[in-house]
């Protein structure tokens, strides 16, 4: 059962921001728009929030995460934004949890959902493709066909473009289990159960 989403994260206050979102009815998962006149995301405008303390305990962090996370909401309409201020390559998130095992279990967390359904909720506003808080990439992804024919099925059933769906499915983290080993590992990865990272097959 799903943590209930913060009152402030239903309906957010877009009517001082131009909401964000580079998505369209007719866009596809492989052709987004690319604005070259963006500034790059180390240069843009960044969000004036409180200082972090990356040496308090692992509850004292989640709850300094919580409040920088109302706090960022409070300051910007943008999802863009939102997302890069807390989840950025130098994000709220990566200063507190500066390690994999700590940015895993954050994840697990009440705040960690909270902050997810914020962006969704910010996202649902997201109307306008002309304005851009930092440039935006295209990627092209060689899928099989069943497997974008599985896209576009769920994309309908959920009235989203297939763009808007991918990222939303990018948004989310994913368990390790279900990543595929890198080539050339060896012996490779077997099918069924997976023992826990780290930890020693017994003999």
């Amino acid at each position: 059962m799903s943590p209930p989403r913060p009152a402030s994260a239903k309906r957010p206050n877009t009517t001082h921001h131009r909401p964000l979102e580079s998505e369209g009815p007719g866009d596809d998962a492989s052709a987004s728009s690319v604005a070259g006149s963006s500034p790059p995301t180390s240069r843009a405008r960044r969000l004036k929030l409180s200082s972090v303390n990356p040496d308090a305990s692992l509850e004292n962090r989640i709850a300094q995460a919580r409040e920088l996370s109302l706090e960022a909401f409070a300051k910007t309409g943008s999802w863009v934004i939102y997302f890069r201020e807390m989840f950025g390559p130098d994000g709220i998130c990566r200063k507190l949890f500066p390690s994999e095992p700590e940015r895993r279990y954050f994840e697990t967390t009440e705040v960690f959902s909270e902050m997810q359904e914020i962006i969704a909720a910010m996202r649902s506003h997201g109307i306008e493709k002309s304005d851009a808080a930092e440039p935006e990439k295209m990627i092209t992804i060689r899928l099989p066909l069943s497997v974008h024919e599985s896209l576009v099925r769920e994309s309908g059933e959920n009235n989203l473009s297939v763009n808007k769906l991918c990222i939303s499915k990018l948004l989310q983290t994913i368990d390790r289990r279900f990543l595929p080993d890198t080539p050339g590992k060896v012996p490779g990865r077997k099918p069924g159960p997976q023992p826990p990272t780290g930890s020693k097959r017994e003999k």
